[in-house]
């Protein structure tokens, strides 16, 4: 009996189709290190690594010609595998219509974008970002799809070392932030972020797969040796919380006494971080070396907010443009002048939704999360997936908060986010990682 159904196909042996009950290793041939390889250069792109050295470690404009071919390949990457595995990736689509439907809206507001050509491209861009997330789900479980993902930030990890021990010292910050690494990303917060979920991806790595075990632990400590030299406590904060949701996971699959244990103590460390956060604030924000204005973010938001609610609420300025205008009256620029300084984006990727596709938006962006949520944590119980969604879930969370990911085009975070929740949107506990 063979499997046809395009979900039966994506078991443990790694999305082909084979006999049923036959749970043999998937045989190495030149065809898998072919897709292995188109795939971890997909991650590899929207992780955006290869900018930094490209552009000098600085966003130059007469430069910017050059990111921008640079996501060809995978686009081009994105739809070979697509082609390669028609039903399962439209498939994966399916289990993720909340998030698709986001995409549909950002692709409609071209009607009311205040620049329609340039939201034209970017849902073009947004549209295979997303679509990356969906084909690598369709391709993969959650085993090798881990070890991917972990396997580039590991390159590229390496490639930081490399890039500030050695002359001229790149991949070093001398100027905004004088010591703090950067590695090959243009400013230690990116390297920071990228290394959080680094570090979590080698450690679910290492958990999943046990004949590597030693081998992504010591790339688990590249990482946050990386993050350390960054400097970026924010980036610390979230990967000490998403060690800790690793422990928990390993806990609560040790059986249903500990299960039980390992519940209430998460209960009772989530409801002490939140009476902290709306008690005593203050302390997080020392905890993390910032004020009460999160470096300035929280006077982005109040005039960035204020200009929303001005224009088109309901709507939003359309898809990806706002921050692109900044003639004299645009609310880009009245935006800067409120806030006393210029920002690239929201600094908030909620916020952000709310500004491109308003309301509407953020009211389908609130059930996709919640309805995420809702798995991530039903995971934890059902399915050894969880050690590696539910701590990315946790850290992506987290710099929704003070950074742009949400939708975010050309974002490695966002790809990630997609792949995780068609994976976890499965009715079929079959297609559990392979340990």
């Amino acid at each position: 009996m063979v499997a046809l159904d395009p979900r039966a196909s994506h078991g443990l042996a790694g999305g082909y189709v084979q006999p049923a009950g036959q749970a043999g290793r998937q045989p190495v041939s030149l065809l898998l290190c072919f897709e292995y390889l188109i795939s971890a250069l997909i991650v590899a792109t929207y992780a955006q690594g290869w900018a930094g050295p490209l552009t000098g470690w600085a966003v130059d404009p007469t430069k910017l010609t050059l990111l921008k071919i640079g996501f060809l390949p995978a686009y081009g990457m994105t739809a070979l595998l697509f082609v390669m595995y028609p039903l399962r990736s439209l498939w994966a689509v399916a289990r993720t219509p909340v998030i698709y439907g986001l995409v549909i809206l950002a692709a409609v507001s071209v009607l009311w974008s205040i620049d329609g050509a340039a939201t034209q491209r970017r849902v073009v861009a947004l549209l295979f970002t997303t679509l990356a997330g969906s084909v690598l789900a369709a391709r993969w479980n959650m085993r090798q799809l881990t070890e991917i993902i972990a396997a580039q930030f590991a390159v590229y990890m390496a490639l930081s070392f490399l890039f500030a021990v050695a002359p001229p010292h790149h991949g070093i910050m001398t100027e905004l932030f004088p010591g703090a690494w950067r590695g090959v990303w243009t400013e230690k917060n990116g390297l920071g972020a990228l290394m959080a979920m680094g570090a979590l991806s080698c450690l679910a790595a290492a958990i999943l797969a046990a004949p590597r075990r030693m081998f992504w632990l010591l790339m688990f400590a590249g990482c946050v040796a990386l993050l350390l030299l960054s400097r970026s406590k924010t980036s610390l904060a979230s990967l000490v919380l998403g060690v800790a949701v690793i422990a928990f996971v390993g806990l609560v699959r040790r059986g249903p006494v500990m299960a039980v244990v390992a519940t209430w103590l998460g209960v009772a460390g989530a409801l002490t971080l939140g009476g902290i956060l709306v008690l005593a604030p203050q302390l997080i924000f020392d905890l993390l070396g910032k004020d009460a204005t999160l470096t300035g973010r929280t006077e982005i938001w109040t005039a960035a907010m204020r200009q929303g609610m001005l224009n088109n609420p309901n709507l939003g300025f359309g898809f990806g443009v706002l921050w692109d205008h900044r003639e004299a009256y645009d609310p880009a620029s009245w935006i800067a002048h409120d806030a006393g300084f210029v920002a690239g984006h929201a600094h908030n990727g909620w916020l952000e939704v709310w500004l491109s596709l308003g309301f509407v938006g953020l009211g389908v962006w609130t059930l996709a999360y919640l309805g995420n949520l809702l798995r991530m944590v039903g995971s934890i119980y059902t399915t050894s997936m969880a050690y590696s969604a539910l701590p990315f879930f946790l850290v992506f969370s987290v710099f929704s908060i003070t950074e742009v990911s949400v939708i975010d085009y050309h974002d490695i975070s966002w790809t990630i986010y997609v792949a995780f929740a068609a994976m976890l949107s499965s009715r079929h506990p079959a297609e559990e990682a392979a340990r």
